[in-house]
């Protein structure tokens, strides 16, 4: 079911697109479980798009962890390609953000899963934007941006997603200067030469639009990993990689977290005999570690 909502906005650019994002049942991208998307006029929010979509496929506890979506949830929902043809009519030709390339390989992967027609747009990455528009944040996740540019909103919801993704872009062509042409431009879709990028990008932002570190953004923290969690320990250490941790296999002094699952072992041991001596070291659990890094 669509969910329309006219909203107003903050801030007053001459620009419109769309925002998307979506969520999956698993690893597989095509197995889109919802769509989120909202549309931006003039710098302001005129309408969102909340489809819940029935996969066709399983759904993987890890994905309904993170988003909540189970199979019971979509069991009356259409599946893609009885959304195509909305999707396509909304998306096509038009100017898409989305926050890292994620989102719009799912809409091809779907597409191609149904054998559908491909869905051409012009596409902004806000991850990639943002990186560029703020160089010294120590994180670009969704959510660290948000905190950075004080954005309430619930994470791995589609539509909220979408509007994080599309405020992300509002910020940055305020904050730098460039028009969404430029950023056209940098993302190289709108013209042939490669590595083009707006002249002012690299100039230094001025002081007061310099975004401040998220303070849950643990960057050379050391974080250690012990019993058995629900996730497999390499999807473990690249999460907590991309959060800015530093994953070490064994506990010292220099330990900051312990990661702990079902059966820990001795890691957990020697972890409590240095708090003991005074040492600083915090204990997790699984669910405590995917909120900070998800």
């Amino acid at each position: 079911m669509e969910r329309f909502m006219t909203m107003s906005g903050e801030s007053k650019f001459y620009n419109s697109f769309i925002a998307l994002d979506v969520e999956t049942a698993n690893s597989n991208r095509s197995s889109i479980c919802q769509i989120g998307m909202a549309a931006f006029e003039n710098g302001e929010v005129v309408r969102i798009w909340d489809w819940l979509i029935n996969p066709n496929q399983k759904f993987n506890k890890w994905n309904i962890r993170l988003h909540g979506i189970d199979n019971e949830a979509v069991t009356n929902a259409p599946d893609f390609s009885q959304i195509y043809d909305e999707l396509r009519s909304t998306i096509e030709n038009q100017i898409v953000v989305s926050h890292s390339s994620f989102d719009p390989s799912a809409i091809s992967a779907a597409t191609e899963y149904y054998n559908l027609s491909t869905i051409e747009f012009i596409w902004l990455d806000s991850l990639k934007i943002a990186q560029e528009a703020w160089p010294e944040s120590l994180s670009f996740k969704l959510k660290h941006l948000a905190f950075d540019l004080d954005i309430e909103f619930n994470h791995h919801d589609a539509h909220e997603d979408a509007l994080v993704s599309g405020k992300i872009l509002l910020s940055a062509i305020r904050d730098t200067g460039i028009p969404i042409e430029g950023w056209i431009k940098f993302m190289n879709i709108y013209v042939s030469t490669a590595n083009v990028r707006p002249e002012s990008v690299n100039k230094q932002l001025p002081p007061k639009h310099k975004r401040q570190p998220c303070p849950t953004v643990n960057k050379h923290k050391s974080i250690v990993f012990t019993g058995n969690l629900s996730i497999s320990r390499q999807k473990a250490s690249d999460l907590a990689v991309a959060a800015g941790f530093r994953v070490v296999s064994s506990v010292s002094s220099r330990t900051n977290f312990v990661v702990v699952g079902n059966g820990a072992g001795n890691k957990l041991c020697v972890a409590c005999d240095l708090i003991k001596r005074g040492l600083d070291i915090k204990f997790l659990r699984e669910d405590d570690f995917i909120n900070i890094v998800t």
